[in-house]
């Protein structure tokens, strides 16, 4: 090969090598000035009505005469206990019992003392009759000059001691009855019954334990009993924080415990006293309790529905961005001829993830729900798919 020939080859090969690299060089600038679209969900600004809640933390508690501790009203060895605790129970039924032995011989001696003093009343009225038959006769007897008046004098004398045995005969009925029904009302009271129905919550005596009786202090209960059917909450509303909670309003109660579940309330009290302790108001809201899901001390969450902002202007709360100028500002982004514009905002209330607008944008203005954050001003925008509100 000749000189001259390989010179023009390499010649030929930079001059293809400079090209190859002058077009990466403009195909890489024409990149750099015009980036793809970034693909970002869209929806449109709406008006809607957006309630506004309360939300603050409560407690569960039972209705007022709706969680017991039962006592026995005479005291007594307890015998039989046929309740467990979390067993559902009557009003009146059995639950506990109490050794009556004691109490059955002593109604059965004062039944005999009833059973003597009436056959004394009815051995003194007949004394009674016949002192009373003697002294009518002796009393037309005396007024025909037949007898003397001694005579007559002794059998009216008779008359009145017969009245008397039998008025004291008769009061002695009265106060042995009265021990009669003494001891029967002691010996029904062995057996306790449930005051209320609801499920028994702990057993704090076991058989063979003495009960003290009601009347006596200290007194240990035998049995706890709740009525889980319509519970209370107390919850505490800050007295500083502005809310117009009345009476009758709806409220909704919700419970870590139970994850989705929501139970539907009405408020039933608002206390007029600031508890100084806590600088709260105590608010009691009532709720049915289905299956018994909610239980007594459970800490639940209340939010109460105190108004409406009507017609509010709202957006997603994904939508919105920190300003980046401003700590405490926040921002979303337009699409405006399909490039990013940020826009700061003023907001209201929020409400199940979506944001009131009060000010910086208009209904049906289409802004970024998602993943605006750092897109730079004028980025172009590739719509998704919008959003759904």
């Amino acid at each position: 090969m000749s000189p001259n020939l390989s010179l023009r080859a390499i010649c030929a090969l930079l001059l293809m090598l400079t090209a190859c690299q002058a077009s990466s060089s403009s195909s890489s600038g024409s990149r750099a000035l015009s980036p793809a679209p970034v693909r970002l969900p869209v929806v449109r600004v709406q008006r809607q009505d957006l309630p506004v809640v309360v939300s603050i933390p409560g407690t569960v508690s039972t209705l007022p005469n709706q969680s017991v501790k039962v006592s026995p009203i005479v005291p007594g060895r307890i015998v039989a206990i046929p309740v467990v605790p979390g067993q559902q129970v009557r009003r009146n039924q059995v639950i506990a019992e109490l050794d009556s032995s004691q109490l059955k011989a002593q109604l059965d001696q004062a039944t005999a003392a009833v059973k003597a003093v009436e056959y004394a009343v009815a051995q003194a009225q007949s004394n009674l009759q016949l002192a009373t038959s003697n002294l009518e006769r002796y009393r037309t007897l005396y007024q025909t000059g037949a007898v003397s008046q001694q005579s007559f004098v002794t059998y009216r004398n008779q008359s009145q001691v017969a009245q008397s045995q039998l008025s004291a005969a008769q009061a002695q009925v009265k106060q042995a009855s009265a021990s009669r029904s003494q001891a029967l009302t002691q010996l029904k009271y062995t057996t306790v019954r449930s005051p209320i129905s609801g499920i028994v919550a702990s057993r704090l005596l076991q058989v063979g334990d003495t009960a003290a009786g009601a009347s006596a202090s200290p007194s240990t209960p035998v049995l706890e009993i709740v009525n889980l059917n319509t519970l209370l909450v107390n919850a505490n509303l800050p007295a500083d924080q502005p809310a117009n909670v009345r009476v009758n309003q709806s409220a909704q109660i919700r419970s870590v415990a139970l994850p989705g579940v929501r139970f539907d309330g009405t408020v039933t009290a608002i206390s007029p006293v600031v508890d100084p302790r806590s600088n709260t108001l105590n608010i009691q809201v009532r709720t049915p309790n289905p299956a018994d899901q909610l239980k007594v001390g459970q800490a639940v969450s209340v939010s109460i529905t105190t108004g409406v902002h009507a017609s509010a202007l709202s957006v997603p709360k994904t939508a919105l961005v920190p300003d980046p100028n401003n700590s405490n500002g926040q921002m979303v982004y337009t699409v405006q001829a399909g490039k990013a514009q940020p826009i700061k905002v003023k907001t209201g209330i929020e409400r199940n993830g979506r944001v009131e607008i009060l000010r910086g944008l208009q209904a049906g203005e289409a802004v970024v729900a998602k993943g605006a954050y750092g897109v730079p001003t004028g980025t172009a925008i590739e719509v998704i798919a919008e959003a759904k509100q």
